[in-house]
């Protein structure tokens, strides 16, 4: 009898399921102390941002392709400038890293 529960232990198999999560985010620092721009799509006060400072998930022509699309919204900086909308920008690099 003790042989068969020591057989009977010896085919028990045990697994173990692990899932593993990452993030990853990107800090752009603005040192030029630009104030909050209003983007009219987003209705609220963003950070712009000017394309070269963009997320390194995008080339700069993908911009510009993404902003005539309205995937990414640019607003007027106070300079009158060209930036693009900082939410816009966010919500765009987070679906992309999702995918």
């Amino acid at each position: 009898m003790e042989s068969n529960t020591i057989n009977e232990m010896k085919k028990t198999i045990r697994r173990t399921e692990i899932q593993i999560e990452t993030h990853e985010f990107t800090v752009i620092r603005r040192r030029d102390g630009q104030s909050p721009v209003y983007c009219a799509r987003c209705q609220t006060m963003v950070t712009g941002f000017k394309p070269e400072e963009r997320d390194p998930l995008f080339p700069l022509p993908e911009v510009w392709r993404l902003a005539a699309r309205d995937e990414l919204h640019l607003v007027h900086g106070d300079r009158g400038e060209a930036l693009v909308c900082g939410a816009s920008l966010e919500n765009k690099t987070n679906l992309r890293r999702r995918k």
